[in-house]
């Protein structure tokens, strides 16, 4: 049908909650249904820094454990038996392979200690990839462990390009209930909310903006001091401070200028918090305005069919004009992964 082929859904994800954690199904593909155990201490630590920094805390150990134990066993036996070997090198030679005697029957430790040395890093490996594997799927099933309640979907998809008709959280249910029947627990059609984001940001530039010319504001002043203090004292250590010092000025800005006129000047720290509190009044006002038309879509009884969609799509594409809450995206939530 016409809906079938403009909803498009993108891959589930996952997100957590750590009572809900369980180890995923699909480990069932490698031969065990559960992890290699951690100790105590590694539990604490994965609870603590979290699943990235765990592996690469256990990396750094893995390779600690490939190469300083190896070192040591190189030391009592390896070293020895070099420099012993009879070829007579010097220096750095005497303690390598090369100081060996040809055909010595000495150069097969060499090789079985090769041989089990690869066996431990080998095995190692695999130590750490049961461990990785089982946790790494536990993560994309259940998310980290510090993730506590959230107010996220678990096992949702991305849904866009949603028609007109199927623009509301009831219809975007049905219409994922009759594909997979009893396995949607929530759909939710995303709102447009650009204008209220436009004024966020407007008033992050404002209040960066506000700060930054008060710390320099304040350090002008303070150096002011400190230097009529120095002078004052007669404490001149340079020419360019033996003069009086002035007084920092109050900082301006420039505020409706263009590239072939300069703005009006303006005190820069009164019409940044003027601008701050005018942002704050507009952002309040427009967020009511979504949750209003929030509220109105959800109570909204009116029955939309396939016809709506199709007479809505077809002004939207003649007029160019479009409702400013109008959104083509959602999101699915399945009650599990499969």
């Amino acid at each position: 049908s016409a809906v079938d082929s403009t909803v498009v859904a993108v891959a589930p994800t996952a997100r957590s909650r750590p009572e809900r954690a369980v180890i995923n199904r699909h480990l069932d593909t490698y031969g065990y249904k559960t992890m290699r155990p951690l100790s105590v201490a590694d539990e604490e630590l994965l609870r603590c820094v979290g699943l990235d920094a765990f592996v690469m805390i256990r990396f750094l150990r893995f390779g600690f454990d490939v190469s300083f134990y190896p070192f040591l066993v190189a030391c009592v036996l390896l070293l020895p038996l070099y420099s012993t070997g009879g070829n007579f090198c010097v220096g750095y030679y005497s303690l390598t392979m090369g100081n060996l005697e040809s055909n010595s029957w000495k150069f097969w430790i060499p090789v079985a200690y090769a041989v089990l040395f690869y066996i431990f890093v080998l095995r190692r490996f695999w130590l750490e990839w049961e461990t990785f594997i089982a946790l790494r799927f536990n993560f994309l099933a259940n998310g980290d462990v510090d993730i506590l309640e959230v107010d996220q979907y678990r096992n949702t998809c991305f849904v866009e390009f949603i028609p007109g008709s199927h623009r509301r959280n009831k219809e975007l249910k049905e219409f994922f209930e009759s594909i997979f029947p009893g396995q949607i627990k929530r759909a939710e059609v995303l709102l447009n909310t650009t204008i209220l984001t436009t004024l966020i940001n407007e008033r992050k530039r404002n209040i960066k903006a506000y700060e930054n010319i008060y710390a320099r504001n304040i350090h002008a002043k303070n150096m002011y001091k400190k230097r009529l203090a120095a002078f004052e004292d007669g404490d001149v250590r340079c020419w360019y401070f033996a003069k009086e010092p002035k007084p920092s000025k109050k900082p301006t800005t420039r505020v409706g200028g263009c590239w072939w006129r300069r703005g009006q000047l303006l005190p820069a720290l009164p019409y940044h918090l003027k601008e701050i509190h005018r942002l704050n009044t507009a952002i309040d006002a427009r967020f009511r305005v979504v949750t209003k038309k929030s509220r109105m879509i959800e109570t909204d009884t009116q029955d939309r069919g396939l016809l709506f969609g199709a007479v809505a799509n077809s002004l939207e594409f003649l007029t160019g004009s479009v409702n400013e809450f109008a959104s083509t995206s959602g999101f699915v939530e399945f009650r599990s992964l499969t």
